[in-house]
């Protein structure tokens, strides 16, 4: 498994903030970081900064791409020709990197088997 120098909280708040200086509109204040990757399975981190109820609001949530390329597209998933869904990305439960992580090799193994 491939765990990358990922940017840390801190960073992603920086950025996001600096982002929202700049004028990035709400809806865009959203930092990606790939926190693992085996065989073309990603980890990745998604900061948020969100406005409500008149503040800003720092968040974080965890997905699991089981295709790169999908991920580097954007494209969560798509339905085929037979009408049958296919989801590139599974949203992980987890209240921090470490727990994503562990959430990401249980899912690993599974697909292994």
């Amino acid at each position: 498994m491939s765990k990358r120098m990922a940017k840390t909280w801190e960073q992603e708040q920086e950025i996001l903030e600096q982002m929202r200086q700049d004028g990035v509109p709400d809806e865009d204040l959203v930092v990606d970081d790939i926190l693992s990757e085996e065989d073309g399975i990603l980890l990745v981190r998604k900061s948020t900064l969100t406005y409500l109820a008149g503040d800003y609001y720092f968040g974080v949530s965890y997905e699991m791409w089981q295709d790169a390329e999908m991920y580097k597209q954007g494209i969560y998933g798509e339905y085929l020709e037979d009408e049958d869904e296919i989801a590139y990305c599974i949203p992980l439960v987890g209240q921090d990197d470490g727990e994503a992580m562990e959430q990401f090799r249980l899912a690993l193994a599974e697909i292994k088997e």
